[in-house]
């Protein structure tokens, strides 16, 4: 291979897939342009860039197997063409079969070198195969390479899955001195440290960028959280109410977008009125029914309002509940004691599917938390509507302690063995 050639295959290949998503999100539109993809290779059958846009197409429309059967076929014709392993990369990755498009992410990197998009796809999927040292060897390899801010959102959200927080904490804010109005990096950073229970730090950087900011709800819902989770109750609500009077204001004035009335909602929601987060969540979807951040608010408030039902005294019966249940929801850290030793099943679910770490964790009874995880509760146990204690924590120190918990179950690769954070 030529010198220099390898960065121009990457760099087409990128154009074209970049150039493929603006006409095709729709599925009839992926039809129709399949169709007229077709006509065209009729006087054109061997056009490489016409095939993989065509596999593309089929990938977002869900025929995985079509394409899988199409880019075998093209691989045996053009063996050296690293586009079309790439597209199959990420239909293998699709299909859930992570070790298959392992195998082709290498592939494409012995064709064309090392590059940020690839390395970043495989780190991701190596992610899903739990090898965790190999994904951030890539995301190293890739730091070096890229400078795009999602690269080092993912290098930053892997370590700190793997209850690395300092490592993830010193990421995000190179990243941030690049990106300095980066919103997204910006609130990342901010949870991180609130898990830490470093809320001094999270303050300071909340209140510079508020200097910086327009629209300033999305950054006091965070101020509050600070507040909240610093067990200044008075001050997060004050804080949400000052949220709530701009996102009111912009209402008033004829300037809110489905962006702001979303906010609107959460606002509402975290200051305790699930009803009208409800009621202002549902007039956002009837006029943007594919808004995916009002769609996973509406979940969230859902879950919350089954929650709230869940947790009401009166639904013990109901619920079959345990007396660990029972008492983890109360508060009564003695008498859990007393269950444990017993031999208290730690385990036990309710009928919807909720341990009594569960309970601890929404009621924010963080020495419950300890005892339970002491006598060998699960900290990744799920319930039925698939959240795992540390979802729906009350907490950041809950938060925090569940999951380095968590963290201490994953698998790390020994070839390269991380040192345990201190």
């Amino acid at each position: 291979m030529r010198p220099g050639f390898a960065p121009i295959i990457l760099m087409s290949l990128c154009a074209i897939l970049f150039s493929f998503s603006s006409s095709a999100f729709a599925h009839i539109g992926s039809h129709e342009e399949i169709g007229l993809i077709n006509e065209k290779l009729k006087q054109d059958p061997n056009n490489k860039e016409l095939l993989l846009k065509r596999a593309y197409l089929f990938r977002l429309i869900g025929h995985h197997k079509d394409v899988l059967n199409e880019l075998n076929r093209l691989i045996k014709k053009y063996p050296k063409y690293a586009p079309f392993y790439f597209e199959r990369a990420r239909t293998h990755k699709e299909m859930s079969d992570y070790a298959q498009a392992e195998t082709d992410f290498t592939q494409v990197i012995q064709l064309v070198g090392k590059t940020p998009k690839v390395l970043s796809e495989r780190a991701a999927n190596r992610e899903e195969l739990k090898r965790y040292q190999a994904a951030i060897d890539d995301y190293k390899s890739g730091s070096q390479l890229s400078q795009n801010e999602s690269f080092y959102l993912r290098f930053g959200k892997l370590y700190q899955r793997l209850g690395h927080y300092q490592k993830a904490s010193d990421i995000f804010r190179k990243a941030l001195k690049q990106w300095k109005n980066s919103v997204t990096l910006t609130e990342t950073l901010l949870r991180l440290e609130i898990i830490r229970g470093n809320y001094s730090q999270a303050q300071l950087l909340c209140n510079d960028a508020l200097q910086k900011r327009r629209f300033k709800t999305p950054l006091l819902l965070l101020k509050g959280e600070i507040y909240k989770a610093a067990g200044q109750k008075e001050k997060a609500m004050e804080t949400w109410g000052q949220a709530l009077k701009e996102c009111e204001a912009r209402m008033h004035a004829g300037k809110s977008t489905a962006i702001h009335d979303t906010y609107r909602a959460e606002v509402v929601l975290v200051m305790g009125d699930l009803e009208e987060a409800n009621k202002q969540i549902e007039s956002v979807l009837q006029k943007y029914p594919d808004y995916s951040r009002a769609s996973a608010l509406k979940q969230r408030i859902e879950s919350e309002r089954s929650f709230a039902r869940t947790a009401s005294a009166k639904m013990f019966p109901d619920q079959d509940w345990t007396l660990l249940h029972r008492a983890a929801y109360r508060g009564q850290k003695d008498f859990v004691g007393l269950l444990i030793e017993a031999g208290a099943a730690v385990n036990a679910n309710d009928k919807d599917g909720n341990s009594p770490l569960h309970i601890a964790a929404l009621c924010g009874q963080t020495e419950i938390v300890q005892l339970l995880l002491k006598a060998g509760a699960a900290a990744n146990v799920r319930n039925k509507k698939g959240r795992i204690p540390r979802d729906i924590a009350a907490r950041a120190d809950i938060i925090r302690i569940l999951q380095e918990k968590e963290s201490k179950t994953n698998k790390i690769d020994t070839a390269k063995p991380l040192k345990q954070q201190k």
